[in-house]
């Protein structure tokens, strides 16, 4: 893992703060010279100017930490059986509001196989949100349980 350090720094008494890169954590004493002088030169960069007698405060410390991650096998979900039927929970009203109330059929997700294809409308639940598929619309179920939802004619 490879880290790296900056501070948020500024004038006392300004509002705008410039990021400077720290050489080392925890910070030593003779850190704080190369820091300052950092901050002066950086600041001159984006805004034609240091006052360098002028007293300096850091107000933000960010860590920016980078590491390799071995990449996760994604589980593919069995294909769909049937035409999902036995995944509808309900039909009830929904409200669109270009056509006005439609009766709307109610899918369960988690009931819901790869290559499910529905036309809109339709409602599919799960237990933290709810998609619903507009008339013109058609959503179908990936290999990894993505909905994806397109325009009729693409």
């Amino acid at each position: 893992m490879i880290c790296q350090y900056y501070v948020d720094m500024r004038y006392i008494g300004q509002e705008h703060t410039v990021k400077v890169s720290v050489p080392t954590v925890p910070l030593k004493e003779e850190d704080k010279e190369v820091i300052k002088q950092r901050f002066h030169e950086a600041h001159e960069q984006a805004y034609t100017f240091r006052l360098a007698n002028a007293a300096v405060e850091i107000v933000n410390y960010h860590l920016v930490a980078n590491g390799g991650l071995t990449r996760p096998e994604l589980r593919k979900i069995s294909p769909q059986a049937g035409d999902g039927e036995d995944a509808k929970i309900s039909v009830r009203p929904v409200c669109f509001n270009e056509i006005g109330w439609l009766d709307t059929p109610v899918y369960n997700r988690y009931g819901l196989g790869s290559g499910a294809k529905f036309s809109g409308p339709v409602v599919i639940e799960e237990k933290t949100s709810s998609t619903v598929v507009y008339p013109g619309q058609n959503v179908t179920v990936d290999e990894y349980g993505n909905l994806i939802v397109t325009e009729e004619g693409e």
